[in-house]
């Protein structure tokens, strides 16, 4: 039997890992005070838990430019935006293409009432459905990729639900265009 291998509790994670990657656990204390038992599932689970809502907020703003993209040409995408944004931006500063704006600026654009038109074929006939299911993941993603607090099960299960609604509205463009 190999002797156990002893971390302390405030072992960063890139020095256990190789341990774990030769041996599969690594006992967490010392001789005299075991705290834990660390395995490599354990290591694997803490962090899927923690990749899984930057991988769902890419999945869904991936699927929101994809929609806006199959909704609008460019030419129309800036009329929208300089309705829906100007307000909020210096003229010299408005963004007018995809990659120039952000998740918070896809959102209002879709939702401004005169530019609803050209996303409801996208997104359902019903605008406050796709701005209430919208609206929530903004602050999400900016909680998520600004460590603001703990993502919980729910807000999970919110980013989650938003994604399958996005991907669902995308496959329905897909078939209609394939139709």
């Amino acid at each position: 039997m190999e002797t156990p291998k002893f971390v302390d509790l405030s072992a960063p994670l890139h020095e256990v890992l190789p341990y774990l990657q030769q041996h599969d656990f690594v006992l967490v204390g010392t001789k005299e005070r075991l705290v834990g038992i660390l395995t490599a599932s354990d290591v694997m689970t803490y962090l899927y838990s923690v990749a899984v809502p930057f991988l769902l907020v890419q999945e869904i703003e991936l699927a929101l430019r994809d929609l806006i993209q199959k909704s609008v040409v460019p030419d129309i995408l800036a009329e929208c935006s300089r309705r829906a944004l100007s307000s909020l931006y210096r003229e010299d500063r408005l963004p007018i293409t995809l990659e120039a704006m952000s998740f918070g600026d896809y959102v209002t654009i879709i939702k401004a009432p005169l530019n609803w038109p050209h996303f409801s074929g996208a997104l359902g006939a019903d605008r406050n459905r796709a701005s209430v299911k919208l609206e929530p993941i903004g602050g999400l993603r900016n909680d998520v990729f600004h460590f603001k607090r703990p993502i919980t099960s729910e807000d999970t299960e919110r980013l989650s639900a938003c994604r399958d609604w996005l991907k669902m509205r995308l496959e329905l463009i897909e078939d209609r265009s394939a139709a």
